[in-house]
């Protein structure tokens, strides 16, 4: 039981736990960030929030199937080499990342008692407190009596263990694609980001084409940019000696956390706040 492959897929096994626990952490504190949003945080908070959700589904998905395969491989080899015993390399393996991951474990609560302490809401510090613990608790408890060889005697409870853990990681991820938003919209948001760049870059070669001829462009003397996937044309109109109308097609609002509020007249010229659907910005040149 001491040949290198056994060694392999335990520490396998181990690498792929650590990765679903931190993915299972990711997506239900990003959960309970958003579910429980601070009024008194940053505006960016909810999309960091949603992206950490989407990152640790990801993980889950990848890692606790793999996870479970090693186990399965691994609890095989123990019981037809060893009767099911650990050998002295694999426990030190094990002692070691129980020592590890707690460290982890421990780091991750300072990091949000730290929020506690900076103004995070009491209830979610107590959910995310309270999750961490509990998900600390199981997995710890799971290896300790591993160890002391309870599941040998109690084989079914090992099984009730896989059950619970599969139902948590299933339930999670149900719940963490409920907050966040589809494949489909989270790619038009990205469209929605590119026809922005394009504005802003075409709203340049306008006033650059003004400044050198002290005269708006008409249409032809300009490169219009190139149609957005499934979507309307640009449009762009002079509407009088130094001022102009820019029009293109978005999937949705601004998002709350993307909205810029000008504080001078000419800083209009320079934000993109819209709705859904067909969209005209109005802009002024500043003559120099």
């Amino acid at each position: 039981m001491n040949h290198p492959k056994y060694f392999v897929v335990q520490f396998g096994a181990l690498l792929a736990m650590y990765a679903c626990l931190s993915s299972l952490l990711f997506v239900i504190f990003g959960i309970i960030t958003v579910l429980f949003p601070n009024v008194a945080g940053q505006l960016y908070e909810d999309e960091s929030a949603r992206s950490s959700i989407r990152t640790g589904i990801a993980m889950l998905i990848v890692f606790f199937p793999t996870y479970l395969a090693l186990m399965r491989v691994s609890n095989h080899w123990r019981r037809v080499e060893t009767d099911g015993e650990y050998s002295t390399l694999s426990k030190w393996l094990i002692y070691l990342s129980v020592l590890v991951g707690g460290g982890v474990l421990l780091g991750d609560l300072v990091a949000v008692i730290l929020g506690a302490l900076e103004g995070d809401l009491t209830l979610r510090f107590l959910l995310k407190a309270g999750t961490l613990f509990l998900v600390a608790g199981a997995t710890l408890s799971f290896y300790v009596l591993d160890l002391r060889g309870y599941f040998k005697q109690h084989s079914k409870h090992a099984l009730y263990f896989a059950y619970g853990a599969t139902v948590v990681v299933l339930g999670t991820v149900v719940c963490g694609f409920m907050q966040i938003e589809s494949p489909e919209a989270i790619r038009q948001l990205r469209l929605d980001e590119t026809t922005v760049r394009e504005l802003d870059l075409f709203r340049w070669q306008i006033e650059d084409y003004y400044q050198q001829h002290k005269v708006l462009p008409v249409e032809q003397a300009l490169t219009l940019p190139e149609t957005i996937e499934g979507r309307r044309a640009f449009e762009y109109r002079v509407t009088g000696s130094n001022t102009y109308e820019l029009c293109a097609e978005f999937s949705a609002p601004t998002p709350e956390s993307e909205m810029a509020v000008p504080k001078l007249p000419e800083e209009k010229n320079y934000t993109w706040n819209h709705e859904a659907g067909w969209q005209c910005f109005d802009r002024t040149v500043v003559q120099e």
